[in-house]
């Protein structure tokens, strides 16, 4: 099970706890957004302290592999997800890590963020850190092994690195899962569709150079009910984050620059993609159903970067 160690991990380098394209500014601010910080900052501290609270009966018995299940392999073969069925969930995933195909990736943590739904993460195999409100917990596999993300929680997840693992251990594995079986598939904020673009973009980014394209990020995690976090410092943090989800994202990039939150070269099924973006007011719906009238197949919007755009040609996608 998990060992439940917690490490403060904005405290030991505050700069990990920030997204990578973030631009620093002072840290001078006002004594009461000091002391507000300070008090919700021990509140989550109080409640991490008793993390076994948050820790659940293992997914791993529950979910159900299959032959055709699909699989997404990024960053050259470090990561893979492949798609599971649980019975009680709107969606799971098993995402593998190779820590030696991956080990240049791996180096960098991916940004802290958030979501509005509640998500669950299991490890496996090998030993997973879990990133809580600038506080790391360490999950392992056993009988108790799930840790429950409340929403709006920030945090992040990466596998610990080599010199962490168990002797000998070079892979990792864990499962993720959210949402509920009586949510629709298609009006979930969280879903397949959400981490496959996801993936797949940061591929793009990592392995082929593409530059990271701010609106596309906003744009793709508005979709997908997740959103970056901001410095502990900015005042309603999570607030501003939504907000700039909404208007940089939705209403900008996908309502009047043409954006698209997903894509149909990096999504298996576009169908539940067209679906899920009618569902939600605002996200290239008014897009969508121009190409209806116009009775055009729902194809791929140009990807804003050049270099993105010009590997899809060059292999096909």
């Amino acid at each position: 099970m998990s060992d439940g160690s917690l490490r403060d991990v904005s405290r030991a380098d505050p700069t990990k706890s920030r997204a990578p394209w973030l631009v620093d500014v002072s840290t001078s601010v006002s004594l009461p957004v000091h002391i507000l910080s300070a008090v919700r900052s021990r509140f989550v501290w109080i409640s991490l302290e008793n993390s076994t609270t948050r820790m659940s009966p293992s997914d791993a018995r529950v979910v159900e592999y299959g032959p055709s299940d699909p699989v997404v392999e990024v960053l050259r073969g470090g990561v893979s997800t492949r798609l599971l069925h649980h019975p009680d969930r709107s969606f799971a995933f098993e995402v593998t890590l190779d820590l030696v195909r991956g080990a240049e990736f791996f180096r960098q943590k991916p940004p802290v963020h958030f979501h509005l739904q509640e998500e669950y993460i299991e490890a496996t195999q090998g030993r997973v850190g879990l990133e809580v409100e600038g506080r790391e917990v360490v999950l392992t596999p056993g009988p108790d092994a799930r840790f429950d993300i409340p929403p709006y929680m920030n945090h992040r997840s990466y596998p610990l690195l080599l010199d962490r693992q168990e002797d000998g251990n070079t892979v990792v594995k864990f499962l993720l899962s959210g949402g509920s079986k009586t949510d629709s598939p298609a009006a979930s904020n969280l879903h397949p569709i959400f981490f496959e673009n996801w993936y797949k973009y940061q591929d793009d980014v990592v392995v082929y150079g593409a530059s990271i394209d701010l609106i596309q990020v906003f744009c793709m995690f508005d979709a997908g009910g997740t959103y970056l976090s901001l410095p502990w410092w900015v005042p309603f943090g999570q607030t501003v984050s939504i907000a700039l989800g909404v208007v940089l994202g939705r209403w900008i990039g996908s309502g009047l620059l043409g954006y698209q939150p997903f894509y149909r070269k990096w999504t298996s099924d576009w169908e539940l993609a067209f679906v899920g973006k009618r569902a939600k007011r605002g996200m290239g719906n008014v897009r969508h159903d121009f190409l209806e009238r116009q009775e055009l197949p729902v194809g791929l919007l140009p990807v804003p970067d050049r270099r993105v755009r010009d590997h899809a040609r060059a292999d096909g996608r």
